[in-house]
């Protein structure tokens, strides 16, 4: 590896810009440097490149002047024509012996360049097709930089493809390219000799032959939908699945941690809720004197906010998949695809124990000679239906002992014909059954409307992106102090805990400290320690680093102003929807087969699934039951706020 520090430009916003561009000053542009003087090989060259690419794009540090910039600029310059010159003598004669050196560059950034550069100056053109084959088979990691470059790619195209149908990777290199999803991200160009029965045969034989395929990939291509850049056979999809399975029994063999609920009632505790964690054990016990004063027929769900606490305060969702509930290990390890729900460790216990949760009160009602039907029944008539507008809705669920199948496969097309109920109300200010009748209202569960405007609000562009990676990620640059022992958990922790001063941190540390000083985040106070200047914006941020959202109608009206001035500058967005995103897509992983590639088949199951035991099917019922108690809590929150408003 080169031992030397390197120049390197990513991208335009990458925390590194500063330190890369005091390195080069430091290297090259302040003092006078010497090109004959020096040894230089391919490695130097590249480096001079991306110093270019910071000039090009007008990134400069704060302490330069414009005489400073323009002689800089000059310098920069001179360095450009300098590693053109080079390029340009690049040829089949020592094409491989820069290679060689080159693999002791910078990372991949440097190899990036090189093929871009051969490209851009047509110094491919001196390269023989089978020359490149050799290239390749040398340095097969070259080859996404190579399909990087379009005029490359089309000129060596048979190569190219010869090299593809044997390049164990190439599998990764087709699914990158299906999952491209914004303009900012790679484009890979392939060529055109490469048809779809190459690619079936890349992927055929990933997953037959390459020993280490994960399973996320297996359940993506199981699933995968035809396009023009690749139809896969039904045979490979089955194959895949065939394999999927194999692997998750074996996973959950060899790999599984146990983690066990004990649950129960006690008529001899004060408190409402008392639990423990030991040995993987979590035990829960509920005071059953405090069920016995819920009133389950005008407040009925009351236990689902107050004792379970399916939704918050706030009115959303808890049981959701959350990022900030995922560590860092996990992240690594996890390998979820792109279009695959996060099925984290945190995410299964929140599932586990609301289902234990929902036994546990079925349980009880039972013995008070109650069904949990019935308690969710009486939502809908003491409840939903003393609205005005509400008074006709039509849903209830069957009390009887039909089989738990059956009773799901009643009750999907009873939850279609809520949420339908509810859409119209909201967008015709009553139910009419007649507009419903007429299929006037699909089901879209990020779509269903709310009867608040404004209700949720979303980081827009990524724009409080770095702002809250700053505060509240483990992996920000700016929470670890060499002189405390103690490790904070993230810089917003270090800073409301320690009397800090711009001393007290790294010089890589200050450029940011300065900005968020300058941009009124933080102060200096009068002993010169750094604060938080800004808590309103930083508790913002918290909430949209826990929970992706802001739920706008649960806070104060000073923070409620708050966030509509972040609107009106551009920070934030809007959105008036009775579920916010990432709930839509809890409901979605269950129901809706087109947005995720692990979901669980709840609703197609009715059509085409045997179910293995009655137990499955018991399981299959308390999920469905659960959605419902959760979508009747979500329009109960908003109902309350809107009416309390009025």
């Amino acid at each position: 590896m080169d031992k030397e520090q390197r120049v390197v430009f990513f991208w335009i916003g990458d925390g590194a810009n500063w330190y890369c561009l005091k390195l080069a000053e430091e290297k090259y542009l302040k003092n006078d440097y010497c090109l004959e003087d020096q040894e230089l090989d391919i490695v130097n060259y590249l480096e001079f490149y991306n110093i270019h690419k910071y000039f090009q794009n007008n990134i400069f540090l704060n302490e330069w002047n414009q005489a400073t910039k323009e002689e800089y600029q000059n310098k920069v310059k001179k360095l450009l024509e300098e590693s053109y010159k080079f390029f340009w003598g690049i040829n089949e004669n020592n094409i491989l012996l820069n290679l060689e050196k080159l693999e002791k560059g910078y990372e991949y950034q440097y190899k990036k360049d090189f093929w871009s550069l051969l490209t851009k100056l047509k110094i491919y053109k001196k390269i023989d097709p089978e020359l490149l084959l050799k290239i390749l088979k040398a340095y097969g990691h070259h080859i996404p930089f190579i399909l990087q470059n379009k005029k490359l790619v089309f000129y060596f195209d048979e190569i190219i493809t010869q090299f593809l149908l044997t390049y164990n990777e190439a599998w990764e290199l087709l699914l990158q390219y299906l999952n491209k999803k914004s303009d900012e991200e790679t484009e890979f160009y392939f060529p055109n000799s490469l048809k779809n029965s190459h690619k079936e045969s890349i992927i055929a034989n990933y997953i037959e032959y390459v020993s280490g395929w994960n399973l996320s990939v297996l359940q993506y291509l199981m699933n995968l939908k035809s396009s023009k850049f690749l139809q896969l056979s039904p045979k490979i999809k089955l194959r895949a699945k065939e394999l999927y399975k194999k692997g998750t029994k074996n996973l959950l063999k060899n790999n599984s941690i146990t983690y066990w609920f004990q649950m129960r009632l006690s008529d001899k505790q004060d408190k409402i809720i008392e639990d423990s964690f030991k040995n993987n054990i979590h035990s829960i016990s509920y005071s059953a004197n405090f069920f016995d004063s819920l009133d389950f027929i005008n407040r009925p769900l009351s236990i689902f906010y107050d004792v379970f606490e399916y939704i918050n305060i706030q009115g959303l969702i808890t049981l959701i998949s959350r990022d900030s509930e995922i560590d860092t290990f996990e992240t690594i390890f996890s390998h979820w695809h792109e279009s695959e729900y996060k099925t984290s460790i945190a995410f299964w216990m929140k599932e586990r124990l609301s289902l234990l949760q929902l036994q546990l009160f079925s349980w009880y009602l039972k013995n008070r000679k109650i069904s949990i039907e019935k308690v969710v029944n009486n939502f809908i008539f003491n409840v939903l239906k003393k609205i005005p507008e509400l008074d006709n809705i039509d849903f209830e669920i069957q009390e009887n002992e039909l089989k738990y199948k059956d009773r799901i496969n009643i009750l999907i097309p009873r939850l279609d014909l809520l949420i339908k109920q509810y859409t119209c109300f909201i967008e015709e200010g009553k139910i009419d059954f007649d507009l419903i009748n007429i299929g006037e209202y699909a089901i879209s569960y990020e779509n269903i409307p709310s009867i608040l405007d404004k209700k949720y609000f979303y980081e827009k562009d990524h724009k409080l992106t770095d702002l809250i990676y700053y505060f509240y990620s483990d992996q920000s640059r700016l929470f670890y102090i060499k002189s405390i022992e103690e490790r904070y958990q993230n810089f917003y922790h270090l800073i409301i805990n320690e009397n800090l001063k711009i001393s007290d941190f790294e010089e890589h540390q200050i450029p940011t400290l300065e900005k968020l000083i300058r941009d009124e985040i933080l102060y200096i106070d009068e002993t010169e320690y750094i604060k938080i200047k800004d808590s309103i914006l930083i508790f913002i941020i918290w909430e949209l680093y826990q929970q992706w959202v802001l739920s706008y109608y649960a806070y104060s009206d000073e923070i409620q102003k708050r966030i509509l001035e972040l609107e009106t500058q551009g920070f934030l967005i809007s959105k008036k929807s009775l579920l916010s995103k990432q709930e839509a897509d809890y409901f979605d992983y269950y129901l809706n087969r087109s947005k995720f590639i692990n979901w669980l088949e709840i609703r197609n199951r009715i059509h085409w699934y045997k179910y293995s035991s009655e137990d499955e099917e018991y399981t299959s019922y308390l999920i469905l039951l659960k959605l419902i108690i959760l979508l009747l809590l979500k329009m109960g929150w908003e109902l309350e706020v809107f009416l309390t408003k009025k």
